[in-house]
């Protein structure tokens, strides 16, 4: 179906009379295909005696290649007739078109990969030759998993097609919904490409990835919303769009890479360095003897018609490589030891000596299987070694190196005897190379990398402790304890939110007037305002501020809200003590409640949009459950939540405040100071609020006698004795406006269960029994419980009912702890068995009374 799409746009473009740029790069696969010939052959094109033939060889693939081989030695008179920018390189076609005709005959992965060499040494044949104007790059990428190759070319070749698709969609195309539907579909292939593992997906499609993004920019897809969605559909391209190019962003930083092979075969092996005293002795032998090996070393010399034969560095380099590989060989095969690990290890000597070198590992390959043969005496596990050759990229290589120096310094302390000083110093070396390895293992999160270190650190650690012939350490003295790296994260947010903690300048919230300061002066010193001065004034402790407060980034006044956040956390946690004068549980959390409802909203006051109200909220409140989680343990919790209505706050507080400072104003008046009609417009404010919540608060019932329950317990007392107006008629307040009775308000919020039951008549329901009063049926249903229990109990203590309940429980704890007893190992013995009569023995029955 996908392929449908594509031919149908391109024979639509045909038809419109696109220009497109596939129609220039069609006359050059027109010459790299008419470029075969059947009767050319080429040297590197031979299978015979070739150690990287296939085991199964595709019946073309010797064809292909001497095609291949015709192609670039015609390179420059094939790219020269094209010459064109609309093209682009002419070499980057050439290898588009090598990755086609992959797909094409569908080669496996041996056949491709036999290809791609053969590719990269006419390559450099080619490049060597003098006079060539078009050098193609060896190093192109060789992609060998055939589902990634398919994806790469259709991405590929859209980006060529584009263009003139986008043309004549602003031309008003008819054939728009096709145009689209391809446009689509490769937006999907695209977004197909992230869910393919990141190392292989980077890497093969790093280039479509770059022009893929740079073309598609903001604008670009606001044209194809455009042209493309329906209105109702208008965000989610240019959304989904969004989302994959966030993505991209960090995969881009995984584009120094290793070699192709070894991103598809995704196996790097890091347990190979144990032996590194070994084969450090092994480097210095072969440094020593090397001028001696001649009967080795000749291969490196062997002249044949490579451009490569010329260098004489890498020459010299190859005898040093033949002498130290033969020697790991030799001890190797003497010692028994793991050929594999031997081999792997010559891959990173490899990379390590050619770091800083322009030549790299697989060119040095390429440069001895020009030169060694079957006479070389370690030829067979030269083959093997150079399958695990790849270019390592600075994570891996830098991983490698850490392992190396590690082993390498533990076996001197190993295998020497030191002195003290000494195996102190070579212990100092261990921990600054470990402590290296655990900071980039943070940095590169390699697992692989992760379980070698922990394997050394349990080496180095045991070691000390368990061989007596170890160099002396002080106990002190130990690799420390390995952090994970959630851990490590974990201590990173931690140390991050103790720095910020220590930043708050301010220790006090004074700064921040009262949400309601209409009367704050009033009430100040009043038993309400004592609480609250208490919470400011209680210095917060930095490190439940670190623990609490690390994430909390929302506000623009940044510096408050986390100032809030530690003075919250600090006081909540240690509640019982900042209020300790407060002595109901309920009143200091109800105290510390109203304050935080007090304080966020002087924050919050008149500078952040709904969102950023929403934000702060839900941040406040995650600490606020995070602190009474640990608090649970202990029994000292105080739950409460924020909500994002600040006039309730207001008003909750305010009655809140109003019931606890009313016995301060009662007893003002009881003793005679003086001055109290200073409360009045106070208490009229609060006789407002207590009107309109009373009837929300309060739930009545009047039978047999008038029992009031509180609906909102943190904030209104449905007691008669706090009405508001009854106190500004004990101050003698004048000139308000008078106020119901209390109890006509009483009466209003009551609920009468006669009336009820009355009324339950008249439309035809009867109910006459206790379950029509609610009273009643409370009481009805705890007295029954309490019977059933009673009953229980006498069954259980007074009848054998009990007593078997009890031998039940028993059997089963005895069964189990026989289960779980291990069984014992026989005793052997040479006595011989007795005979035993049981039926004349006696049998001991105890017998206990009942109680």
């Amino acid at each position: 179906m996908a392929d449908d799409v594509v031919k149908i746009t391109l024979n639509l473009l045909d038809q419109e009379g696109a220009p497109l740029k596939e129609s220039k790069l069609k006359l050059l696969h027109t010459k790299f295909e008419n470029a075969k010939d059947t009767s050319a052959s080429h040297d590197i094109c031979s299978l015979t005696n070739d150690p990287d033939k296939p085991a199964t060889v595709h019946p073309n693939i010797n064809i292909f290649c001497n095609q291949i081989g015709n192609i670039l030695t015609k390179m420059d008179d094939i790219c020269q007739e094209h010459a064109d920018e609309s093209i682009g390189n002419c070499c980057d076609y050439f290898v588009h078109w090598v990755y086609e005709k992959i797909i094409d005959n569908q080669y496996d992965v041996f056949n491709t990969r036999w290809l791609y060499k053969k590719v990269q040494k006419f390559i450099i044949s080619n490049n060597s030759v003098s006079g060539k104007k078009l050098k193609c790059n060896e190093n192109f990428l060789a992609v060998l998993d055939a589902n990634l190759l398919k994806i790469k070319e259709a991405l590929y070749n859209f980006l060529q097609h584009y263009d003139s698709v986008r043309n004549l969609l602003n031309g008003e195309s008819p054939n728009r919904d096709e145009y689209c539907r391809y446009i689509k579909r490769h937006f999907s292939l695209y977004k197909q490409v992230q869910n393919v593992d990141q190392a292989k997906s980077v890497r093969a499609y790093s280039d479509e990835i770059k022009q893929f993004r740079n073309k598609f920019n903001a604008s670009e897809i606001a044209l194809l919303e455009s042209k493309c969605n329906d209105a109702s559909k208008r965000s989610t391209f240019f959304k989904e769009y969004k989302n994959i190019l966030s993505s991209d962003e960090e995969q881009t930083t995984y584009m120094e890479q290793t070699d192709p092979e070894v991103l598809n075969k995704q196996v790097i092996n890091y347990d190979i360095f144990y032996e590194a005293d070994v084969y450090g002795k092994m480097e210095q032998l072969a440094e020593s003897s090397v001028n001696s090996m001649s009967g080795i070393t000749h291969y490196c010399n062997k002249k044949i018609r490579d451009p490569m034969e010329n260098d004489t560095e890498i020459a010299k380099f190859c005898e040093l490589f033949i002498t130290y590989f033969w020697n790991l060989n030799n001890y190797n095969t003497s010692n028994s030891s793991g050929h594999e690990k031997y081999l792997e290890y010559m891959n990173y000597w490899l990379n390590h000596k050619l770091k800083d070198d322009e030549r790299t590992p697989k060119y040095f390959i390429q440069f001895l299987n020009e030169r060694l043969d079957e006479r070389f005496s370690a030829f067979g596990d030269y083959n093997k070694f150079k399958e695990k050759v790849y270019n390592m990229d600075s994570n891996v290589y830098n991983e490698m190196n850490i392992l190396y120096n590690l082993y390498l310094n533990f076996n001197k302390i190993n295998n020497q005897t030191i002195s003290e000083r000494e195996c102190s110093n070579q212990f100092k070396k261990c921990a600054d190379i470990f402590e290296q390895g655990m900071n980039l293992y943070y940095k590169t999160k390699n697992p692989k990398f992760f379980k070698e270190l922990t394997k050394f650190w349990s080496t180095f650690n045991n070691y000390f402790k368990s061989d007596s012939k170890a160099c002396k350490l002080e106990d002190s003295q130990r690799l420390p304890k390995i952090k994970t790296l959630e851990e490590h994260e974990r201590e990173t947010s931690l140390k991050e939110a103790l720095k910020s903690c220590d930043s708050l300048s301010s220790n006090n919230l004074d700064i921040l007037p009262q949400s309601n300061d209409n009367y704050a002066e009033l009430l100040k010193d009043l038993s309400a305002d004592k609480a609250y001065t208490l919470l400011n004034a209680n210095q917060y402790d930095k490190s439940i501020c670190g623990k609490y407060c690390g994430k909390v980034t929302s506000s623009p006044s940044n510096h408050l809200t986390k100032l809030l956040c530690a003075k919250l956390a600090t006081n909540l946690t240690n509640l019982s003590d900042v209020l300790k004068s407060v002595a109901s549980p309920d009143d200091r959390c109800s105290y510390l409640t109203y304050w935080t409802y007090d304080k966020i909203a002087s924050i919050l006051k008149n500078r952040w949009t709904s969102a950023h109200y929403n934000n702060a909220i839900q941040e406040i409140n995650q600490v606020i459950y995070r602190v009474n989680h640990e608090l649970e343990k202990h029994g000292k919790n105080c739950s409460y939540n924020l909500y994002s209505n600040v006039d309730h706050w207001k008003d909750e507080k305010a009655l809140h405040d109003y019931f606890n400072i009313h016995g301060d104003i009662i007893n003002c008046v009881s003793t005679n100071q003086g001055g109290c009609s200073k409360y009045c417009d106070y208490i009229n404010y609060i006789n407002e609020l207590y009107k309109e919540y009373v009837t929300h608060c309060c739930s009545c019932y009047s039978y047999p006698k008038v029992l009031c329950f509180d609906n909102c317990p943190k904030f209104f007392k449905c007691n008669k004795a706090y009405y508001p107006y009854d106190l500004m008629l004990k101050l003698n307040c004048r000139n308000y406006n008078p106020s119901e009775r209390i109890d006509h308000i009483f009466k209003a919020i009551t609920f009468d269960t006669d009336v009820l039951r009355r009324s339950q008549t008249a439309t035809g329901f009867t109910c006459n029994g206790l379950i029509c009063n609610p009273i009643d049926a409370t009481i009805l249903v705890a007295v029954t419980l309490l019977g059933i229990f009673f009953t229980l109990f006498v069954f259980y203590k007074f009848t054998p009912f009990g007593s078997w309940l009890h031998r039940r429980a028993l059997k089963k704890k005895r069964l189990k702890q026989n289960v779980q007893t291990r069984r014992p190992r026989l005793i052997y013995s040479n006595a011989e068995p007795t005979s035993v009569r049981l039926q004349n023995r006696r049998i001991s029955v105890p017998y206990h009374n009942s109680p």
